[in-house]
């Protein structure tokens, strides 16, 4: 006799953001000191992941009740990864004190040093000290991995990436993206992520402190086509002075963004601003 089989099940997409069930990954990416981990750190309830100590002081100042964790290499990454798919992390304090952590949020910060620890394990595992064609193929391979685990995670991702520009030969044009190794791997890995912005600060301004924000700052998730970026309905356009968990909220909520979406001179230079002067042959 043929086994019954199990009924479909389905549900209305409404009933995700209703009971808060559709967690939101996030990348952005920004040039060093913009204030990209001062950002992430905002995030409601977070645990954050620093692959590079660098960022402990951004952490602090931002969300001083936030949970670091201190990763050192690739394994000790999954295995955090690993142990935060159910929503808690099984750890230790200073102490030696065993907690069973809940939390909202996992930031990474930043997923190019990721990638680099990554490389790393390969090379060591390898016994070389130069990376040869399968090698990169096993980074690609292994970073996807850790993208996909990142994406089935039940809570909130917020990961950073440094940002990196390139010049077209022929034109000029100022490409912005976040930085990694290999031809695709940008492609691939923002595919995984809800939104995908750019933060900056404008052109000229410099960062200053007040009020326990750090401004001018701008995130943008939709733009032109030399900058990469992705919006996430109702946060789209450029977000002046952005905060993640407004963000998330925004993403989970009723369809209205609270966020000051500007386009302002500034950006407009700044984002059309994107050639680099090409040099001009002397007459022989």
């Amino acid at each position: 006799m043929a086994e019954k089989r199990k009924p479909i099940r389905f549900r209305r997409a409404k009933v995700y953001l209703e009971n808060k069930q559709a967690a939101v990954k996030g990348l952005i990416y920004a040039s060093a000191g913009t204030g990209k981990t001062w950002l992430a750190a905002g995030s409601p309830n977070p645990v954050v992941i620093l692959t590079e100590k660098n960022g402990i002081t951004s952490v602090a100042h931002s969300n001083p009740e936030a949970i670091v964790i201190e990763v050192t290499s690739a394994d000790e990454l999954f295995d955090v990864i690993v142990d935060a798919q159910d929503g808690h992390l099984d750890a230790e304090d200073d102490e030696g004190n065993s907690h069973k952590i809940p939390f909202e949020t996992l930031i990474i910060d930043s997923l190019t040093e990721a990638q680099r620890l990554i490389k790393d394990r390969i090379l060591k595992n390898a016994n070389r000290d130069e990376m040869i064609l399968k090698d990169w193929n096993t980074l690609a391979n292994h970073m996807q991995r850790l993208v996909r685990a990142i994406r089935d995670l039940p809570c909130h991702v917020i990961c950073t990436a440094l940002q990196e520009d390139q010049y077209e030969d022929s034109t000029g044009t100022r490409y912005i993206k976040p930085q990694f190794e290999g031809k695709k791997t940008t492609q691939q890995i923002s595919q995984y992520f809800n939104f995908v912005g750019w933060l900056f600060k404008k052109e000229g301004g410099t960062v200053s402190v007040s009020n326990g924000e750090l401004i001018p700052r701008y995130l943008m998730l939709d733009g032109p086509n030399n900058v990469m970026c992705k919006p996430a309905h109702p946060v789209i356009g450029v977000i002046e002075n952005p905060s993640i968990s407004q963000i998330l909220s925004d993403i989970q909520g009723s369809g209205e963004s609270t966020q000051i979406q500007v386009v302002p001179a500034e950006i407009k230079k700044t984002t059309q601003n994107n050639t680099k002067p090409r040099r001009r042959r002397m007459a022989k």
